[in-house]
């Protein structure tokens, strides 16, 4: 594995290396040296600094290069002048020649001068913090509040200044002893040594950082285009892996796994949660995520190590995300920005899905099972009168003799001819449509900066009759009370709407014909010619069902696509909240502050099934009872549509008190913050189930006897569904205490310490269990300008999941009104938090004109007191307990490589994220069971999702059958193998998750175009692809697939398949056996096209005739497809699953949108 982190890494910079040296190609006739310089510095992409007077007597020059190095030009063009030059980091510097050009080398540093100054924005106001620098060394000064700044040099060197958000300045010294500079606020990336991360407690400098940060900025996020803010980060960082997310659910209740699909930096934990903790603007979020516009994030910083996350304590052990929010700076003018975008998703290609098998083979298939009297029983039984399927309706018609053969030919031969595919394709299915709208209104006065936005979000999703509507507000408000006292105000409202259903039952369950079929018929039809929705048997047959219409019952039939348009199900977001912070200077160096933070959610669920659905319907009809004398129907369930009410309410509240320290003296330099908070969450919740209800009257009839048996239809009696009620409260509590320092020496050695304790409500009766203290420390050596180590160690912490701390769950039921104890966990006084060890090692380094910068870390993580299952004596009631015993080990690469490259004119940034990372199980009690082999086995020493299958040994000749091994000889003894806890005929592959990935972006631009195209690769590692049942009754249930055509069906098909022989009766043990064989398991290898953008900026000419400050359009087209795989079967492994889930391709998409400043 570090052996093929080497190879990524050595190729990525041979490929680099040879555009890092720039080319220059110049043809002119006696031009002035200045003119060249500056076609030169053009080409290179160099700076040029010179003084005008110097160019005095210079001669004229006549140049003929082609692709020559900037060396060699320049030493042509400087031949025979008065003047010199020096290249120093991206800089060209000119100056005259001088005689005592040696002599002053030598005697410089005994004529140092002092030089002072003040540096402002373009308004004149000071800028506190700018770093002041001896260009080419290590001396530096920071200018104080009001801008001023003194430092000792020569008249023969430049300064540097630089500052967060501002375009970087060198200046020449000359004879000046001031020099004033006005500083240009920053439109591009900043420089890396200009970056300041924000851990969600305070802003720290990333060059005196010990830790792993990756921070995302604004520019990088909004390259993506997507509703989700998590989404836009998709490859965007290293160590972090996305696994699904936008399919994984994101529960509402805090206290649950919120499922968000990340990691960063693999699992560290068995039972715990997975998740990383959320920050936003400095306190955990805990609402639904698809609450925050993407619009309005300002930056994303991803802490990953002890050093940079531990300061979250008991939450930070999975890593921590935050999130910053735009905000307007101080005396700046009015502000407007416009942006907008559609996007359009591609139907999904169902066509292509492999789950399928065609009607002719399923036709196949019934006639099998009708031969062998599979069918037999529903055909005999007239008491449930059980729904046939056409084609078994017609052989059971054709056997009774009501059918010739013609006839029965006929209509297999028209039902063969048909799929169902393409009425889900033509009626169901749609391009999914997303708008998304918003426009921002910043700010800023001597006395405060202010900050507004409104965004708009209308979508309609790929699936008839589903849409997400979205409507966000935030005002970020700065007040400069006095000039000590300075509030900052935060308030955001959103709502959303989604529209939604299960269309599930579509594909997995709700419209097989009877408990034998789980899906729709692949030979259905879900319109007639004239588009007529048409109805399906589903639970009766339809000539009964036409008797009981004529006694005056409801419909009784089935309509799939009327219940896609009836589809009447509803879910509400709302989201409050309201953060403000107080900060008071008491010394320059010193500030007290203060935070609180009150979010409010609420979510309302809504699903009103109608009258004229068939779920309504069919309750009716199964309790009507009909009076044979007088000739008409009792209804006892009530006639009307039932409502489904759900409503979750999440409060949270967050404190903080906090004093920070900032101050340098001399070579030493402090930063460091002491605090408190304490916060709560508290959620409710409620459900009810109305029946017989009005929508116009919101009226419904619950006067029912749910305790009473009544006679059923068409046979039989029970109870009416007892409407279900429930009310649900959760509370979690942390108070927390911390302490964070970093020291600085000389500018150049850095040494940080972190130490927080928190306490939960969560865990056992024991005091020193509910809190626990956790820690870190880390060292840095600023070698030079270009290299930079670095090393932290330190402790994090996980709540792990709620429900193992839950002793029990009261309940009861309208039917059945005695208080119910169930979900009992044996106590555990002593449970606790998981802990976290982390281990990182951190080498940032560059070429000295920053061509090529790197990060390269190198990390170890150890999960200790991991939660997990202990065995207890049954006679205590339980037979497993929650203990903190488990130990995972894991330990990874993490690689930043980002290049500046030139092609002539054309600017071209390559950026190379790479992640390496494996894991291992150190310690696990309960043992591995033979079925835990099949799904995720806990083997010590092996990764916490390994692949295992069963040994193939091919096929038997004489039937098709499965060969495997057991004791260590080929066999068909199937349940001897499956069933074996030691088995030698198991294969262990390797890792179920990436154990390399990442993604490759170039980024090309030329004047106002822009071009970025991104490749991911995900590599080491096995999936467990998808094949067909091998038993005939399976197939027509649920379980089917395209390789049953391939399936081995005489003699000598063994030396074309590998897909064994379908057969009836049942066998389990031996389609287990071969769903989980080393046949079915690939390398999940793969390198795919992830996504290209396109841009333009249009100049500031055709603004200016506009009337506007800034204009650019682009195009996003995403999920291209992929460009490499490792199998040979052409799957796809992000849609490889081992079960019978259907998983469509992810689709194409492209976006276009426009951004538009005032």
């Amino acid at each position: 594995m570090i052996k093929l982190t080497t190879l990524i890494i050595t190729v990525f910079l041979f490929q680099l290396s040879s555009s890092t040296k720039a080319q220059i190609s110049i043809h002119v006739k006696q031009e002035s040296l200045r003119k060249v310089l500056e076609k030169i510095s053009k080409q290179s992409g160099y700076d040029l600094i010179y003084s005008v007077q110097d160019f005095k007597g210079v001669k004229r020059v006549s140049l003929n290069l082609n692709n020559t190095s900037l060396e060699r030009a320049l030493e042509i063009s400087f031949a025979g002048q008065p003047l010199t030059y020096e290249l120093s980091d991206k800089t060209l510097m000119i100056r005259r020649k001088d005689e005592k050009y040696l002599f002053k080398q030598v005697t410089k540093h005994f004529k140092q001068q002092k030089i002072t100054g003040k540096v402002t924005d373009q308004s004149g106001l000071p800028l506190s913090g700018v770093n002041v620098m001896v260009k080419g060394s290590r001396l530096r000064a920071v200018t104080d509040r009001d801008g001023y700044y003194s430092i000792k040099t020569t008249e023969n060197e430049a300064l540097v200044y630089t500052f967060v958000g501002y375009t970087k300045q060198t200046q020449i010294i000359g004879k000046r002893a001031t020099i004033d500079i006005k500083l240009t606020e920053s439109v591009g990336k900043l420089e890396q040594v200009d970056v300041v991360v924000n851990t969600g407690y305070q802003a720290l400098s990333m060059e005196h950082s010990t830790g792993s940060f990756y921070q995302i900025d604004s520019e990088t996020i909004n390259r993506r285009v997507s509703t989700n803010i998590l989404d836009r980060l998709d490859g965007m960082a290293s160590g972090v892996f996305f696994n699904g997310m936008e399919t994984s659910p994101i529960n509402s209740n805090p206290a649950s796994q919120r499922e968000l699909g990340i990691n960063i930096r693999g699992q560290s934990t068995i039972q715990g949660s997975v998740d990383p903790l959320i920050v936003i603007n400095n306190f955990p979020y805990e609402g639904l995520l698809q609450n925050i516009n993407p619009n309005d994030v300002e930056s994303v910083t991803i802490l990953k190590d002890a050093s940079a996350a531990s300061i979250w304590g008991a939450r930070s052990a999975n890593g921590v995300i935050v999130i910053t929010t735009k905000t307007a700076k101080k005396n700046k003018p009015l502000k407007i920005d416009i942006t907008t975008n559609i996007n359009v998703i591609n139907k999904p290609d169902i066509l292509g899905n492999k789950a399928y098998i065609g009607a002719k083979d399923f036709i196949e298939i019934e006639k099998t099972l009708f031969n062998n009297g599979f069918f037999d029983a529903d055909i005999s039984n007239t008491s449930a009168m059980t729904a046939l399927s056409p084609v078994v309706e017609a052989l059971a018609n054709h056997k009774s003799g009501i059918l010739t053969n013609s006839q029965l030919e006929s209509i297999i031969s028209s039902l063969g001819n048909q799929d169902i595919r393409q009425d889900y394709d033509r009626y169901v299915h749609q391009k999914a449509v997303k708008q998304q709208y918003h426009i921002s209104l910043t700010k800023g006065t001597d006395k405060g900066s202010y900050f507004f936005s409104i965004g708009g979000d209308k979508n309609t999703e790929n699936t008839i009759n589903k849409r997400f509507d979205r409507i966000t507000v935030n005002s970020n408000n700065s007040y400069n009370l006095t000039p000590k006292l300075k509030l900052n105000t935060q308030v955001s409202y959103s709502n959303n709407t989604t529209d939604n259903y299960n269309l599930g039952y579509m594909y997995n369950g709700m419209m097989g014909v009877n408990s034998s079929y789980g899906r729709i018929l692949p030979y259905a039809r879900l319109v007639d010619h004239q588009g007529t929705p048409l109805a399906i048997d589903r639970i009766l047959r339809a000539t009964y069902i036409e008797e009981l219409e004529k006694k005056g019952f409801y419909d009784w039939h089935l309509r799939p696509l009327d219940e896609i348009r009836m589809a009447n199900q509803q879910s509400k977001v709302n989201n409050f909240l309201i953060r403000t912070s107080l900060k008071y200077t008491i010394k320059p160096f010193l500030h007290a502050e203060g935070f609180f933070q009150n979010e409010n959610q609420s979510i309302y669920g809504r699903n009103h099934q109608s009258i004229n659905t068939y779920y309504v319907r069919n309750l009716i009809n199964q309790f009507a009872q009909y009076n044979e004398n007088e000739g008409k129907v009792n209804f006892i369930f009530p006639e009307g549509g039932v409502l489904n009410l759900d409503n979750l309410r999440t409060k949270t509240q967050n404190y903080r008190g906090q004093l920070s320290y900032n101050q340098t003296v001399g070579n030493h330099r402090i930063n460091a913050i002491l605090g408190a908070e304490i916060s709560e969450t508290k959620a409710t919740g409620d459900s009810q189930v109305s029946y017989g209800y009005n929508d116009q009257l919101g009226s419904s009839d619950m006067q029912l006897d749910y305790t009473l048996d009544y006679p059923v239809n068409p046979s039989g009696s029970k109870h009416i569904p007892a409407p279900a009620r429930s009310v649900s409260g959760h509370m979690q509590r942390f108070l927390s205490y911390y302490f964070n320092c970093g020291y600085t020496f000389k500018n150049r050695y850095n040494l940080s310490f972190s130490v927080r304790k928190d306490g939960s409500n969560f865990f056992g009766t024991s005091a020193n269990k509910r809190f626990t203290p956790l820690w870190s420390t880390g060292i840095g050596w600023i070698v030079s300008n270009d290299l930079k180590i670095r090393m932290s160690y330190g402790f994090n912490g996980n709540i792990g999941n709620i429900a193992s701390q839950l002793t029990g769950m009261y309940f009861k039921t309208p039917s059945d009104p005695d208080l119910v104890l169930t979900n009992l966990t044996a106590p555990n006084t002593k449970l606790s938090w998981e802990r976290v060890k982390n281990v990182n090692f951190g080498l940032d380094f560059g070429t000295k004109n920053n061509r090529i910068r790197a990060t390269i870390e190198y990390y170890i993580k150890n999960g200790i007191d991991l939660l997990q299952p202990s065995p207890l004596a049954p006679q205590t009631g339980f037979l497993t307990f929650t203990n903190n015993s488990a130990t995972v080990k894991s330990r990874g690469f993490d690689v930043n490589i980002t290049s500046r490259n030139m092609i002539k004119a054309i600017q071209w940034n390559t950026s190379l994220i790479y992640g390496f990372i494996t894991d291992k199980v150190k310690k696990y009690n309960p043992k591995p069971t033979a079925n835990s082999f099949r799904d995720r086995p806990m083997v010590l020493e092996k990764p916490m999702y390994s692949v295992y299958s069963y040994r193939w040994a091919g096929l038997d000749t004489e039937n098709g059958d499965p060969l495997g091994y057991f004791n260590g000889q080929i066999s068909k003894d199937y349940e001897g193998i499956i069933n074996n806890f030691n088995p030698d005929s198991l294969v262990y592959h390797g890792n179920g998750r990436p154990s390399h990935f990442g993604t490759v972006r170039n980024n090309f631009s030329y004047r106002g175009i822009s071009l970025s195209i991104n490749i991911a690769f995900s590599l080491g590692y096995y999936f467990r692809r998808t094949s067909t049942s091998l038993n005939y009754q399976d197939i027509i249930y649920m379980d089917q697939h395209e390789d049953f055509k391939k399936r081995w069906q005489k003699q000598g098909d063994e030396a074309i398949t590998n897909i064994p022989s379908v057969i009836y009766p049942t066998n389990t043990t031996r389609n287990t056996f071969y769903k989980y064989s080393e046949m079915l398991v690939l390398k999940g290898d793969h390198i795919r096209l992830q996504d290209i953008r396109i841009s333009y900026s249009f100049s500031e000419k055709i603004c200016s005739k506009l009337k506007i400050k800034t204009l650019s359009v682009y195009t996003f087209m995403n999920n291209l497809g992929i460009i490499w795989r490792a199998n040979k079967q052409n799957l796809d492994p992000q849609t490889e699953q081992g079960g019978m889930s259907i998983l469509f391709r992810n689709p194409f998409s492209i976006a276009t949108g426009v951004n538009i400043g005032f």
